[in-house]
């Protein structure tokens, strides 16, 4: 009976609290010209022996309130897990109270007199880094009953802490003959691993982006779980190139999957051109004279040294307006400052001379000379960039009339 009272209770007070619990409240209709919606039979609450025979906490659960009779209380299925709910308190009045997840602090913590990073052969193909972490666990309303490290990412503790607050661990591993690593974390190097494709990082071709993190992991008393993830990408490679995956023993060691390690072993990847570029430019005053229009014709660019076709999708021409102060990004057709190919096609040839032009919406250099309003001259200065690597040439300012 006393369990009875306690869930009618539980379903009075569930009834002000509809919303929460995913059951929409009943339409009132004052003049009764349409009939009320009814409760579905669908009610969310419900009971179990123990907590193991809680269900999984998913989409399908949420907002769900089961009744749990070993533990005397009740568990609502939320966005951080099934999180206890505990009816009533000390005063008369009846209370809800949610138990509160334990908080984390904790980062990487060098040690004394040692390495931020060692590493270990685990003698088959597979490699340890061995790290130091400074951690701090509370819990507000109880205890920590679980508390470790998750070191390959897949939810479950794989080094236990035993204490709250720490930064030596239990654990005692020898590294090398007579060498031990005493106090540290063993993170296994080939699992746990995420990659990231770039297929044309700056002047490296492909890349895999390596991010490595660990979790630590804490529980408290009534169930509820709190972790926190360690990058730890600055002690890492955190880039794979072709070169270093086709070291025998690498992809094996770090976790490199069949699929990336043949993504970057292909032939796109290996032949991939190199984009750095002995390409010199010369910028000067183009012939024609500048006007108070918008299509003015400023400047002619051509290679000095030229081994090499540019792509267009791959330089980045910036014009600047000295004494305006303005800056402008010139493109092929653009409506602010606009390129002009001898054969509009997808490069820059290495002999091909360019002209820089205003794109028809924005008057750059206004009549020069003869009382014009840029005086003698427009002081026009152009930076260009290919693949993120600024070109050698004209950098001075070129005066346009």
């Amino acid at each position: 009976m006393k369990v009875k009272s306690i869930i009618l209770c539980l379903m009075m007070i569930s009834i002000c609290f509809a919303g929460c619990l995913g059951v929409e409240d009943p339409v009132i209709n004052e003049d009764e010209s349409e009939p009320s919606e009814e409760l579905s039979d669908d009610w969310p609450s419900y009971y179990v022996v123990t907590a193991n025979d809680l269900p999984v906490c998913d989409a399908n659960t949420l907002g769900r309130l089961y009744y749990v009779e070993a533990d005397t209380n009740f568990q609502a299925c939320t966005s951080n897990g099934w999180t206890i709910i505990q009816i009533g308190g000390n005063t008369s009045s009846p209370s809800l109270t949610v138990n509160h997840p334990p908080s984390i602090s904790a980062q990487i913590w060098p040690g004394e007199g040692s390495t931020l990073l060692m590493g270990s052969s685990d003698g088959d193909g597979t490699r340890t880094l061995h790290i130091f972490l400074d951690w701090n666990v509370s819990d507000s309303d109880g205890n920590i009953s679980s508390l470790g490290v998750d070191t390959d990412n897949d939810g479950l503790i794989d080094v236990p802490l035993f204490s709250n607050t720490g930064v030596l661990t239990q654990e005692s591993i020898e590294i090398e003959t007579d060498q031990y690593v005493n106090g540290s974390i063993p993170v296994p190097m080939e699992v746990g691993n995420t990659f990231f494709r770039s297929n044309d990082y700056s002047d490296e071709g492909c890349i895999l982006f390596w991010s490595k993190r660990i979790t630590l992991i804490a529980v408290d008393d009534l169930g509820a779980t709190s972790s926190k993830q360690i990058i730890l990408n600055d002690y890492v490679p955190h880039k794979v190139t072709h070169m270093l995956a086709s070291i025998q023993g690498v992809s094996t060691a770090y976790g490199i999957s069949a699929a990336d390690l043949a993504w970057i072993s292909s032939a796109a990847c290996m032949q991939h051109p190199s984009i750095n570029t002995n390409n010199e430019y010369r910028a000067e005053d183009h012939p024609s004279a500048t006007t108070s229009g918008m299509t003015d014709t400023l400047l002619r660019l051509s290679f000095v040294n030229g081994p090499d076709d540019l792509e267009w999708q791959h330089l980045n021409i910036t014009l600047f307006d000295e004494e305006q102060g303005k800056s402008y990004k010139c493109t092929p057709n653009g409506v602010d400052c606009s390129i002009g190919e001898e054969t509009a096609d997808s490069v820059w040839r290495g002999s091909e001379v360019i002209s820089i032009a205003e794109g028809g919406s924005t008057d750059i250099c206004g009549q020069s000379g003869n009382g014009g309003d840029e005086g003698n001259s427009c002081e026009l200065k152009i930076l260009i960039w290919y693949k993120g690597t600024q070109l050698e040439g004209t950098t001075s300012i070129v005066a346009v009339v």
